[in-house]
């Protein structure tokens, strides 16, 4: 699990801020969320990463595309290269098809029908691959964070 948040809330309207604000659930106390009306939207995300952005917008559909193509394109003038991006993409999405893969192999054996057999293999193989992608994802991120 990430060990911080940082969530970005786009809007101009204050009282739609402290509503969606209010209605956040299961925020951790490191996570942050920054409040930011929609013309200081590039500046702020040039500045700082977010891992989450929520946009409110009530514009025409196009205002709202090229909305989102500057939050976009912000995010590919950060300090961090676009392929680093793209790496994490690919790697997550290779961790979760080898997650998969050997969950379903795993899974048509009849061994499994045994709890004291799913037990230990959740103990023996399961959390111990959690936790090494866990390891792994704090690593990226203290990289990130350099």
């Amino acid at each position: 699990m990430i060990d911080n948040n940082n969530i970005l809330l786009i809007t101009d309207y204050e009282e739609v801020a402290k509503s969606i604000l209010e209605k956040i659930i299961l925020l951790r106390e490191n996570d942050c969320i920054t409040v930011c009306n929609v013309k200081n939207t590039k500046k702020i995300l040039q500045n700082s990463l977010y891992s989450i952005v929520i946009l409110h917008e009530t514009d025409t559909p196009e205002y709202t595309n090229k909305l989102i193509t500057t939050i976009k394109e912000a995010k590919n003038d950060s300090s961090i290269p676009t392929e680093f991006f793209d790496f994490l993409e690919k790697l997550n999405d290779f961790r979760v098809n080898l997650v998969h893969k050997v969950f379903q192999n795993n899974i048509i054996r009849h061994d499994f029908d045994s709890a004291k057999f799913v037990l230990e293999y959740t103990n023996k193989r399961i959390i111990p691959m959690t936790n090494k992608a866990i390891e792994i994802n704090k690593t990226i991120i203290s990289i990130i964070d350099l």
